[in-house]
């Protein structure tokens, strides 16, 4: 519900699942069980993150509810989570609040999924991800079969069937 003198875009969920208190070490060890290379791509994201929270920015809430968003598997993400984060500790950096618009975005997100169902989604992108790196090894192992193939007698390896 809205107070006197609140619009839209300041409406800010407590976080009763918040990693407020975690340290930078934890959280990088958390973003590395998760799949799809995330703490190569995001690991940049939570240094940054944990410099900024001892500034004691306005903003902070809406930045704690992106670093808690940043930990739920990547498929149960409504937006780009990484990328709206990047874009809002840039502003930060630089001296500049976060936008009406990206403090709506923020606002608008849902409190993350159960532990239950992110442990659920977690193991199967870690399958997804195993699954996808067989079938690469065995095109990598079958393109390479044909180019040698090609090499030594001028013809490619007809496929077999699997």
């Amino acid at each position: 519900m809205l107070r006197p003198g609140q619009h839209l875009g300041t409406i800010v969920m407590e976080r009763p699942n918040s990693r407020t208190g975690s340290s930078l070490r934890n959280d990088l060890k958390r973003l590395g069980t998760l799949a799809y290379h995330r703490l190569e791509s995001s690991e940049d994201l939570v240094g940054r993150f944990h410099h900024f929270r001892k500034t004691g920015h306005g903003d902070f809430d809406h930045f704690q509810k992106l670093h808690d968003w940043l930990f739920v598997p990547i498929t149960l993400w409504p937006i780009d989570i990484e990328g709206l984060f990047r874009t809002a500790l840039d502003r930060a950096a630089a001296g500049r609040p976060l936008n009406k618009t990206m403090i709506l975005l923020i606002d608008l997100l849902p409190l993350p999924p159960s532990n239950r169902t992110q442990r659920a989604v977690s193991e199967h992108e870690h399958l997804v991800q195993q699954s996808e790196h067989a079938t690469s090894t065995i095109r990598s192992n079958l393109s390479s079969r044909a180019i040698q193939s090609f090499r030594h007698s001028g013809t490619l390896l007809k496929p077999t069937s699997m």
